[in-house]
């Protein structure tokens, strides 16, 4: 009588998988396998006996191989998924900034939708009359959109020069 056993090859061993195909069509399979468990479990390289603490580190070394490929594969797919997630949040933060920014117009910067660069200079003007700056008057507005929506000044800033970005340069905020 015979015990029977099988086994799996990973689809990655293309060429021991041909081997062994065309090995099993034209030899014996099953003494073939025999042959090499046998000389397996019973020497190895150097002709001495396998050890169980051999055998043990052999198949310790092989799962850490396959861990190591296993390891590569699953960083690749975190690093993949984590780019995705920073493009989703990118694109939902310049969503929100882009409503924002509407906002911040229609409300209190609308007599600068048409001419911001005109608006300035009538402003330079305007504020001259009562010693400040248009810098002042613009501080002001923004710090009532930051207040009023709860949001810090400095990104205020920021979405007024989005706003108006032909301002950059032109006034310090």
């Amino acid at each position: 009588m015979a015990k029977v056993f099988s086994f799996s090859v990973p689809d990655s061993e293309v060429e021991l998988i041909q081997n062994l195909d065309q090995f099993r069509e034209t030899g014996n399979f099953s003494k073939l396998m025999i042959s090499l468990l046998r000389n397996y479990f019973s020497e190895d390289n150097n002709g001495e006996k396998i050890t169980k603490d051999r055998m043990r580190l052999i198949q310790l070394e092989q799962r850490l191989k396959e861990f190591e490929e296993w390891k590569e594969e699953a960083l690749k797919t975190i690093d993949e998924l984590k780019a995705k997630f920073e493009e989703r949040e990118k694109t939902k933060r310049e969503e929100e900034d882009a409503s924002l920014i509407a906002i911040l117009r229609e409300t209190k910067f609308a007599d600068f939708i048409d001419d911001p660069l005109r608006k300035l200079e009538d402003m330079e003007l305007m504020t001259k009359k009562i010693g400040k700056t248009p810098n002042d008057a613009i501080m002001t507005r923004l710090n009532a959109f930051a207040l009023e929506n709860k949001i810090p000044l400095g990104k205020v800033k920021r979405l007024f020069f989005k706003a108006f970005p032909e301002l950059e340069g032109k006034i310090n905020l």
